[in-house]
């Protein structure tokens, strides 16, 4: 099992803690769940405001990172 993290979110004037769990499916694909706001830590990843089975989960891509070799290409050297 993955490990829920409860996060600490604000909008405007309001906030609430947020139960979270990461998947990740392959070296560059992650999907997450999220619960819906509570007003204490505690509570985040409880019943109510969390249910892994019926929540949603939202896919993230990313682009890889590793450095491709350029091949050089050396010109000869033209005579005039």
């Amino acid at each position: 099992m993955n490990p829920l993290l409860t996060i600490l979110v604000s909008l405007n004037s309001q906030s609430g803690y947020v139960c979270m769990v990461f998947y990740r499916r392959d070296s560059h694909v992650v999907e997450f769940q999220a619960g819906e706001a509570a007003p204490a830590p505690d509570e985040a990843c409880s019943a109510y405001y969390f249910n892994p089975v019926v929540g949603h989960l939202t896919t993230l891509i990313g682009m890889s990172l590793t450095k491709t070799k350029r091949k050089s290409t050396e010109y000869p050297s033209a005579s005039l």
